[in-house]
């Protein structure tokens, strides 16, 4: 599998992990552990040392960048100004609000006083202006007074304000930066196509190399009865053990002009035939609908139309 394909399997969670991420440090942390978590499942499942080595230096180059990554989303500038009015219009206001405290705080002072200044009048008039009327005077007061200060101050999401010496007033600015997990996938998904791309070469390379080793340790076009009865046996073995060796093998003999051969009706008579499975009728050699159902346990070689060792089959 390629490096890509571990990746979209991990889509959901490193997409969770990104939305749930407050500053661009948090995002920079998952994306460098998924890096890590793409090695590993890379080298477990490559079986060449020098694609293992490849992959290791692409990805410890992508988690050194990750750092460099745009993790930049909405940015929001929160800040705090004397409301959209002027400055007379402020000032103004904060006078509104000291003149509405003040009659407040005499009101309520005024409640608990109204027993002296009514000691002349009847009992129910000061019960009443003590009860009721003045502490909610005074408490409404109070309200608005509270209520016209707050207004000259608010607190908002919009752009930069104008903070230059001619500026009304300084407001206070907080600046956050958003996490955008659609663009950090797919910066990480663009880099990890690269790096398959490099290893897509790095195989062929390999491959090549090999190849040019396989041809320069044949040399000679003639091979001896020994190499003839080890490479049979070889291949005996390859063939179901390790894919990979069996086709060096078959490249090797090749270059020595020996062809590997399984078996078919054309060329039943360079093979054995192990006896046949219990139940199961014989058939002609010669009928090619046997193709199918034989198979190949040893494969012939031969050269130049002659035999040099015999196959195995079984039916």
């Amino acid at each position: 599998m390629k490096m890509i394909d571990y990746l979209e399997k991990d889509r959901d969670n490193v997409m969770n992990g990104l939305r749930t991420a407050s500053t661009p440090a948090d995002a920079q942390k998952i994306l460098e552990k998924e890096t890590d978590r793409l090695l590993l499942q890379y080298n477990e499942d490559c079986t060449s040392v020098r694609m293992r080595d490849a992959a290791a230096g692409m990805v410890q180059a992508l988690r050194s960048s990750v750092p460099l990554l745009d993790t930049m989303g909405e940015p929001r500038v929160w800040h705090r100004d004397g409301g959209s009015g002027n400055a007379a219009c402020r000032s103004a206001g904060k006078n509104l609000s000291h003149i509405l405290l003040g009659i407040g705080i005499v009101l309520t002072v005024a409640a608990f006083a109204v027993p002296a200044l009514t000691a002349g009048g009847t009992a129910a008039v000061g019960a009443l202006m003590k009860g009721i009327l003045l502490p909610i005077a005074g408490g409404g007061c109070m309200y608005f007074a509270g209520k016209s200060s707050a207004a000259d101050t608010r607190i908002g999401i919009g752009s930069t304000q104008n903070t230059g010496p001619g500026s009304a007033g300084v407001p206070a600015q907080r600046i956050e930066i958003t996490i955008d997990p659609e663009k950090l996938w797919s910066s990480l998904r663009g880099a990890v196509m690269v790096i398959d791309r490099n290893l897509e070469i790095a195989g062929e390379e390999e491959k090549y190399e090999r190849q040019k080793e396989l041809s320069a340790a044949v040399g000679a076009k003639g091979i001896s009865a020994e190499e003839i009865e080890l490479f049979s046996g070889l291949l005996e073995m390859a063939d179901a053990d390790s894919p990979q060796m069996a086709a060096d093998i078959r490249y090797y003999l090749h270059k020595k002009d020996v062809d590997v051969l399984s078996w078919s009706a054309q060329n039943a008579a360079w093979f054995e035939m192990l006896p046949s499975m219990p139940g199961r009728i014989p058939a002609s050699k010669s009928d090619s609908s046997l193709e199918d159902t034989v198979m190949t346990i040893r494969p012939a070689l031969a050269q130049n139309g002659r035999l040099l060792k015999k196959g195995t089959a079984v039916r």
